[in-house]
């Protein structure tokens, strides 16, 4: 049986491919505003991850990898490439001359830690079992939980 650690990496390196195979039809349409490409951003591309993200931790080297290719179709195809903006600013709201784009690994453990406490607070056997082996890698996040002692 495939350990938590290879089993996030082989999901996470398989949503890598995925997330460059639906960004390149994308590329090849005319999209000329860098809004307009924040929202596919948004919308389409990063909303695909975000089921992933429930489940399984995001590993840096996969929000490195995700936040390269955002980048190459942000500011690379249409011009914008002498552009040069900070990520961090991107993340700024479009009221402080930011684009408003999502930090993902931010996303991404905002929302395993909402999916695992809310099965912590389940009173059921999958809630249970989850938390058993998610706990220990979250407890830092939702300290209340916590592993419980049996599962029979």
């Amino acid at each position: 049986m495939a350990s938590l650690k290879e089993t996030t990496t082989i999901s996470w390196n398989e949503a890598i491919i995925l997330f460059q195979v639906a960004i390149d039809p994308w590329r090849q349409r005319q999209i000329t505003t860098q809004q307009s490409r924040r929202d596919v951003l948004e919308v389409f591309l990063f909303s695909k991850l975000y089921y992933l993200a429930q489940a399984l931790p995001m590993p840096a080297v996969t929000a490195l990898a995700i936040t390269a290719a955002a980048s190459v179709f942000l500011w690379g195809d249409a011009g914008f490439g002498d552009k040069w903006v900070a990520w961090e600013t991107l993340h700024c709201p479009l009221t402080s001359s930011g684009l408003a784009i999502t930090h993902l690994p931010s996303r991404a453990e905002a929302l395993l830690v909402k999916q695992a406490c809310w099965m912590a607070a389940q009173e059921n056997q999958l809630a249970a079992h989850l938390a058993y082996w998610h706990g220990s890698a979250l407890s830092h996040l939702c300290p209340q939980l916590q592993p419980p002692q049996d599962l029979s």
